[in-house]
């Protein structure tokens, strides 16, 4: 159980290298809550999601070899926005992507949804939304 809402906690959304930045994302947590409830609702059982990358300080994220424009930078935390990046050991990753395709159709999901081979990109950015896709 988490510190932000029933299923997500502080820790996955702050960065990973120990400088403690974190700024909570509301929205984002929101929608990651009722991603989390269509997958439940649609598998028929209960769905965890493990985080892999929440916030990112701009220093991890060129050690992480993210872009510059990463939504997992501070300053696309702003005005309620963000990222999250996971996977669920519950669904296998070609259905969570399909999940998460459907989601977006429903406008569950309503920012950049991007695939990994080990998961899921999901930013609540919806000022500059951006199309789903396979991201390297």
């Amino acid at each position: 159980m988490g510190d932000l809402s029933k299923h997500f906690s502080r820790i996955e959304f702050t960065c990973r290298c120990g400088c403690g930045t974190y700024i909570p994302s509301p929205r984002l947590v929101e929608m990651l809550e009722k991603f989390r409830a269509f997958c439940c609702k649609e598998i028929g059982k209960d769905v965890r999601f493990i985080s892999h990358c929440g916030l990112r300080c701009a220093e991890h994220n060129r050690k992480k070899n993210g872009v510059i424009k990463s939504r997992h930078l501070p300053r696309f935390f702003r005005d309620d926005r963000g990222a999250f990046d996971f996977h669920s050991p519950d669904i296998s990753n070609r259905k969570l992507r399909k999940l998460a395709r459907k989601a977006r159709n429903k406008k569950i999901l309503f920012g950049g949804v991007g695939y990994y081979f080990w998961g899921v990109h999901c930013d609540s950015d919806y000022k500059f939304p951006r199309r789903w896709g396979l991201w390297i």
